[in-house]
């Protein structure tokens, strides 16, 4: 990613990940001018990251239910 061309228009960023430290991903191709886009975060560290928030808070799945899916190896 050393190109200067792309370096300038920002096709490869270089994003912080909480524990795994720096992860180099494509920026926002095409850039538009009146909607040019943006990447926020680099999205999960790690696998399963969320499934609280999603199965638990948002979908209604007692914690009784999680633990025995994840015993299962279903999440």
């Amino acid at each position: 990613f050393e190109d200067e061309q792309v370096r300038a228009r920002e096709d490869i960023l270089e994003l912080p990940v909480p524990g795994l430290g720096t992860l180099a991903m494509p920026g926002v191709i095409p850039r538009l001018t009146l909607t040019p886009g943006r990447v926020e975060h680099a999205g999960p560290a790690r696998p399963g990251e969320h499934n609280e928030e999603i199965y638990g808070e948002r979908l209604g799945i007692p914690p009784a239910e999680l633990e025995r899916l994840r015993a299962h190896g279903v999440i």
